[in-house]
Order: structure tokens, then sequence, then C-alpha cells
């Protein structure tokens, strides 16, 4: 049953028209799709994590809005990043079972056209 459920979501995660990027809880990459890749680059090795997918200049602050994804992930996150000449926003939504963090689904789409901005990361939180 667990395998179907798994198919099920990785099929489904496959026709999603914005980058889908599924995480273990600590931070390795389970699932990347094509177009994930296109937008973070393509992370070096299958024991990557989302570190390996930034420049090393943000790791500080990518690691610091990881601490707060993983210690409050009752909450769905949002965050824009200008990342390789554009400007990608991404949503994280926790998976949690009987209150444990087990990972992450990330969806990303690209607003470059949206955005005109010096270099930052910008997050922010949306509550369910």
């Amino acid at each position: 049953m667990v395998n179907l459920i798994e198919e099920l979501l990785l099929q489904l995660l496959g026709e999603i028209p914005m980058g889908v990027t599924w995480m273990d809880a600590n931070g390795r990459l389970f699932y990347t799709d094509p177009l994930a890749e296109k937008l973070l680059g393509p992370a070096p090795g299958a024991t990557a994590t989302f570190l390996d997918c930034h420049p090393p200049h943000l790791h500080g602050r990518i690691q610091a809005c990881w601490q707060e994804i993983t210690e409050q992930s009752p909450s769905i996150w949002q965050h824009t990043i200008y990342h390789g000449h554009r400007w990608v926003q991404n949503c994280f939504i926790p998976l949690s079972q009987n209150g444990h963090f087990k990972g992450l689904v990330i969806i990303s789409r690209e607003i470059t056209g949206e955005h005109r901005r010096p270099y930052f990361v910008q997050p922010s939180k949306l509550f369910l």
C-alpha cells in the first residue's frame, strides 16, 4: 500500500506545471522534477542536500530559513530568492507524522518578470 501511495504521489508531482522538490527531515533531496532542477540547478549526487543547490554565500540565510521551517512544522512557508539570474518563489509544505517533522515538499515557480530588486532572500510565513 505504501508503494502505491508513493507511486501516485510521484505521478501527481510529475504533472504539476511548477518545479517540485521533496526533501527528507535532514534536508536531503528525495525527488526533484526537471523544472525544479532548471530553477535551482542540478544538485551533485544522490545524497545532495538543499544547500548544494544554492551558492555558498547564501548558505547561512538558507540554513536559518530551514531551521525556522523545521522548528515550526505546522506552518506553510514561502520565500523569494534571486538565484542564477532569475527570481524564484518557493512554497514550503512541511510533512509531519504524530507531531514529528518528516520532510518538506517545495513548489517553485520562476517570477523573474515580476521582480527587479537587489539580491536577497525574503522569507514569510503563511498560516493554515
